[in-house]
């Protein structure tokens, strides 16, 4: 398999405002040219062994505007050393392709994290975390812009540095490693 190298250039313009702490608005412009390229600093079309297109285009470099927002909302505090509350992104972003035709990109993501204390009396750390990610495209999407699944330290049953990708991503970990740990202690106390 032959890997394929994307590099971004281009010009970026953010406006933030925040409203108290954590929570803020981020609006930005984005100019970018994007190009595909093999470890020999070839621009390349096609990814082997499918044969599958790595730029919009198809010819290995793709250029766009595109007008992003994120929207932070953030009640995390400690309490008695414990992150305590929730926390919600959203990101959007809306742009055009510049090149040869016309493209129209829509990308969205929603994320949010709750941390719940789970037994304020006992001393051990005790926070459930739940966690959910959305994410969606619409119109036209490069391999560059898809959500990354997996990663070089997965636990499923591809090989070591391998990761899959999608246009569109609905994730729900699940970690309350200090639940098990309060249970442990009361069953041995």
């Amino acid at each position: 398999m032959q890997p394929v190298w994307v590099n971004c250039d281009g010009v970026k313009a953010i406006m933030t405002e925040k409203f108290n702490f954590g929570n803020e608005i981020t609006w930005g412009l984005v100019l970018e040219r994007i190009k595909t390229f093999d470890r020999s600093n070839e621009i390349i079309t096609h990814a082997l062994p499918y044969e599958h297109s790595t730029t919009l285009s198809g010819t290995g470099m793709d250029q766009r505007a595109i007008l992003e927002s994120k929207v932070t909302i953030d009640t995390t505090n400690d309490v008695d050393g414990l992150i305590c509350g929730s926390k919600i992104e959203y990101e959007g972003a809306l742009g055009i392709g510049i090149d040869r035709r016309l493209r129209i990109i829509n990308r969205r993501k929603l994320s949010a994290t709750s941390f719940i204390p789970l037994m304020p009396a006992v001393k051990l750390p005790s926070v459930l975390v739940l966690h959910g990610l959305y994410g969606d495209h619409l119109g036209d999407i490069a391999p560059y812009d898809a959500f990354t699944l997996e990663g070089p330290y997965s636990v499923t049953n591809y090989n070591r540095g391998v990761s899959r990708s999608a246009t569109n991503i609905l994730e729900n970990p699940f970690q309350g490693w200090g639940w098990v740990c309060v249970c442990l202690w009361r069953a041995w106390k």
